[in-house]
């Protein structure tokens, strides 16, 4: 089990006379607490996730506005099994609700609850100490007139020590 906090900070430059922004000119907290299980000594895993997205107001939205949301909650349970000693193959499920926007306190109806659906490879070890991991996720459920989404990734990582 592991508690883990991503705090993203307001850093950069903000236009608030522009529509697109690289920054969003408010500050993100993204505490998260998971579980993992394997009941065959590390064979397969089962890894279980609740993670809530908490933002401050944004005060200076596309002129003097303010766009606030309502904080976004998030459950995901995985399975994983390895496949010899350097593959492993996963199935998985996110289920996301909440995080509704406001601009000047009038809600934008677009609030989360849809059900996300994934699949992953991954390869230990391929280069040096790195992993490659493919990962596909679709939008499974969602509320209407939200757009359908996938993502699709390659992801590498390395050991730090």
């Amino acid at each position: 089990m592991s508690v883990h906090l991503t705090v993203n900070a307001p850093l950069g430059s903000y236009d608030s006379n522009s529509a697109v922004n690289t920054g969003t000119n408010r500050w993100a907290f993204y505490p998260l607490v998971n579980l993992d299980i394997t009941p065959d000594k590390g064979v397969s895993w089962i890894d279980l996730y609740a993670a809530g997205r908490f933002f401050t107001n944004n005060n200076a939205f596309q002129g003097n506005n303010q766009l606030s949301q309502n904080p976004l909650g998030i459950f995901s349970a995985f399975y994983s099994h390895n496949i010899g000693k350097r593959w492993y193959a996963g199935i998985g499920a996110s289920y996301d609700n909440g995080g509704d926007t406001y601009i000047n306190g009038i809600s934008q109806h677009d609030a989360a609850n849809g059900f996300r659906p994934s699949i992953s490879i991954s390869r230990a070890r391929t280069i040096w100490k790195y992993r490659l991991t493919f990962r596909y996720e679709l939008t499974g459920t969602r509320p209407t007139a939200s757009p359908t989404n996938s993502v699709l990734s390659l992801r590498t990582s390395v050991p730090l020590f």
